[in-house]
C-alpha cells in the first residue's frame, strides 16, 4: 500500500470553503461549423449520476469559445471527452471530431497553460484498454478483491509510464492515482448493493479498508471517489443491513447514524445525499414521516449551498408555492408551426389546471428515454386535471420537429425555446442539466422545482396527492387549445433561434 501513502495529500488541492474559483478559458477549433459543444465537470454529485453542466457554444468559422470558473482541479467533459482542467487553465484545442458521435478523434494540437495535461487526458482514454475486473465474474469475493487491486495498481504503473512520455502537472498526477485507489476501494462495495449481500456474511478482511479510511476530512469531500467511498462506508458498514432499502425505517437508520457518527460539514454532505439518493434513486411514497425528517435536515444543515441542494431535491416536504420569475413569464417559446407565444400564455391556455413541465432536448438521451412513460404519465396527470408541456432547449428546430413528430402525445403541447429564452431558463430556474421537471399548481405557482421523472410514476403521484391537500381548483374560464398536430415535413427550416 505503499504507492498510497500520500493519498491524503490530495487535500491541498482539493475544494475548501476558502478557495476562490479561477477562470478557465478554452478556445476549440474544429472541422465543422454551428456545432453545438456541451461541457460538465464530474464531481458535482455522484448520486444524481450526471455530469454538471459548466458552459456550452457553437462552433462557428470552425471556432468556439468556453470559459467557465471553477474551484478545482478536475475531469471536464468536452464533448464525449473528459480533459483535466485546472482552475486560471487558458488553452487552444485543435479537435477533429467524429459529430455523429460527438466524440474526439484526435487532438490535433493543444497549448496554452497545462496543455501538458490536455493531450494526456485523451491519449490515456484512448490507449487504456485492461478490462477492469467485475465482482459478478467472481465466486470468491477475496479474489475478487485481489484481481480488482492488482488492476489498480497496473493502472498507476501505466500512468507512471505514460507520464514519463508525455510528462504532465504534479497535480494532475496526484489526482490520477488517488482516483484510482478510491475507484478500488468504492467497487469493494458493489457486491453489497448488486447482490444484495449483508455485510455480517462477509469477512472483515474483505472491507478492511473502510475501516481504516480517514472518513472525516471536509477537505476531500470536493473529490467525488472519495465521497462514493463516504457513502457507501455510511449506507453499508455503518448502516443496519437487515432493513430493507427504500423503506421508512431504512431512511430513519442512516439519517441516525449521520448524527450519531458526522459533524460539521461532514454531517451536512451526508444528510444532503441521504435526500439526493433517496430523491433520485427510488419511485416511492413519502408519507408525513418523510416529510418530518426532511424539515428537521434543512434545520441542522449549516452549509448554504448543501441546503440549497437539499431544497432542491424537494420530493419529501411542503410544495414551495414560488411565484414564476417575471423574466421567465414574458419567456418567448415558439409552436411547431412557427408561432411565437409567451411562457405566461402557455400557462393560460390551462388555467384552472396543473402543469406537468418537462424540459427536454432532441440530443438528450436520457430525456426520450422517459418518453416510454408518456401514457402512464399523462393519465395519471388528466385524473389529477394537470396539463403536460414539453418545453424543448434544441438548437437545431429539425431535429426537434422530428422528434415532436416521433413521440407525440395528442394531448401534450410541445415548445422550443430562442437562443434568449435558454439562458432565461438558466437564471430563472438553475437550469444547468436535462432531463428537467417542473410541477405548477392550479394557479400556476411553481410547487416543484424538480420533480421526479415519468419512470418514477409513483413518487409523482405523491407529489399530485400533495397539491391536491393543499390547493384550490379555480374553475376554467377560456378553452384549452387542441393537442398538437403533426406539422408538416417543411416544417422547422426557417426557425430562427
Amino acid at each position: 500500500m505503499k504507492i498510497f501513502s500520500s493519498i491524503l495529500l490530495m487535500a491541498l488541492m482539493l475544494i475548501t470553503n476558502s478557495v476562490v474559483a479561477q477562470n478557465v478559458k478554452i478556445k476549440i477549433i474544429a472541422n465543422n461549423n454551428d456545432a453545438p459543444v456541451l461541457m460538465g465537470a464530474d464531481w458535482l454529485n455522484f448520486h444524481l449520476q450526471r455530469v454538471e453542466f459548466l458552459d456550452s457554444c457553437v462552433i462557428k468559422g470552425g471556432e468556439g469559445y468556453l470559459e467557465f470558473d471553477l474551484k478545482q482541479p478536475t475531469h471536464v467533459r468536452i464533448l464525449e471527452h473528459f480533459f483535466f482542467v485546472q482552475p486560471g487553465d487558458s488553452v487552444l484545442l485543435n479537435l477533429d471530431v467524429d459529430w455523429s458521435s460527438h466524440k474526439v478523434r484526435e487532438v490535433k494540437a493543444v497549448k496554452g497553460k497545462n496543455s501538458s495535461n490536455y493531450m494526456f487526458s485523451f491519449i490515456l482514454e484512448k490507449e487504456t484498454d485492461q478490462k477492469m475486473p467485475h465482482h459478478q465474474d467472481y465466486n470468491d469475493l477475496m479474489e475478487y478483491k485481489a484481481e480488482r487491486f492488482r488492476y489498480c495498481q497496473n493502472q498507476i504503473k501505466f500512468i507512471s509510464k505514460l507520464a514519463k512520455k508525455y510528462p504532465i502537472s504534479e497535480t494532475y498526477y496526484k489526482f490520477l492515482t488517488d482516483k484510482n485507489y478510491y475507484e478500488y476501494v468504492a467497487d469493494l462495495a458493489q457486491p453489497f448493493r448488486d447482490r444484495r449481500i449483508n455485510r455480517n456474511a462477509i469477512r472483515k478482511e474483505y472491507y478492511k479498508e473502510y475501516l481504516h479510511m480517514n472518513f472525516h476530512d471536509e477537505q476531500l469531500l470536493g473529490f467525488s471517489a472519495y465521497a462514493s467511498c463516504l457513502w457507501n462506508y455510511h449506507y453499508f458498514i455503518l448502516g443496519n443491513p437487515d432493513l430493507k432499502p427504500f423503506s421508512y425505517e431504512h431512511f430513519l437508520d442512516i439519517y441516525t447514524t449521520t448524527l450519531q457518527y458526522f459533524k460539521g460539514k461532514m454531517r451536512d454532505n451526508q444528510l444532503r445525499d441521504l435526500i439526493v439518493y433517496y430523491a433520485n434513486m427510488s419511485n416511492m411514497k413519502f408519507d408525513d414521516r418523510f416529510e418530518k425528517l426532511y424539515e428537521q435536515a434543512l434545520s441542522i444543515v449549516e452549509d448554504k449551498e448543501l441546503r440549497d441542494i437539499i431544497e432542491f431535491n424537494n420530493f419529501f416536504g411542503k410544495p414551495q408555492y414560488k411565484d414564476v420569475p417575471e423574466a421567465l413569464a414574458n419567456a418567448v417559446f415558439k409552436t411547431v408551426d412557427n408561432k411565437q407565444v409567451a411562457f405566461k400564455e402557455i400557462l393560460k391556455a390551462n388555467i384552472g389546471k396543473g402543469v406537468y413541465l418537462d424540459l427536454w432536448a432532441s440530443w438528450c438521451a436520457p430525456c426520450k428515454a422517459e418518453f416510454k412513460y408518456s401514457e402512464q404519465l399523462y393519465n395519471l396527470l388528466h385524473k389529477n386535471d394537470v396539463a403536460l408541456v414539453y418545453l424543448s432547449i434544441d438548437r437545431d428546430a429539425n431535429k426537434w420537429v422530428k422528434d415532436v413528430n416521433l413521440y407525440k402525445q395528442q394531448n401534450n403541447y410541445s415548445f422550443i425555446a430562442t437562443e434568449e429564452t435558454r439562458k432565461i431558463l438558466e437564471e430563472t430556474l438553475q437550469v444547468t442539466s436535462i432531463p428537467r421537471y417542473l410541477i405548477f399548481d392550479r394557479q400556476h405557482k411553481i410547487a416543484y422545482s424538480n420533480a421526479p421523472r415519468p419512470s418514477q410514476i409513483t413518487r409523482v403521484e405523491g407529489l399530485l396527492d400533495k397539491l391536491t391537500a393543499n390547493s384550490k381548483k379555480v374553475k376554467p374560464n377560456i378553452q384549452s387549445p387542441p393537442p398538437i398536430q403533426a406539422p408538416p415535413a417543411s416544417i422547422g427550416a426557417n426557425h430562427g433561434n
